[in-house]
């Protein structure tokens, strides 16, 4: 049964979130992330209300291409770069011609 008072764990929050670890470490260190409550000396969770509203606004945002860049985390370019087409070896023959 869901209970709206309770609290997820770090794994459930990865779940949840599908993201890892370190990802989210990343984002509380940047303010992008809710922190946990501390719930016994080494153990820590979330509120499960906290959870869902972070879920819901980051649902209605641009897409995370942006965060990505920001996080640093994830190369994303900025301009679709298209490589050069080889030149020719010898003009009459063609790049592939016997030698």
């Amino acid at each position: 049964m869901f209970n709206p008072h309770g609290y997820y764990s770090y794994r459930e929050v990865c779940e949840l979130t599908t993201l890892s670890r370190p990802t989210i470490y990343r984002l509380r260190k940047k303010n992008l992330f809710p922190d946990p409550d501390p719930l016994t000396g080494r153990r820590v969770g979330w509120p499960i209300p906290v959870i869902h509203r972070w879920l819901a606004a980051r649902s209605r945002r641009e897409p995370v291409a942006k965060e990505a860049r920001l996080l640093g985390s994830i190369k994303v370019p900025k301009k679709i770069v298209r490589p050069r087409r080889a030149k020719a070896l010898n003009k009459k023959t063609g790049p592939l011609s016997p030698t």
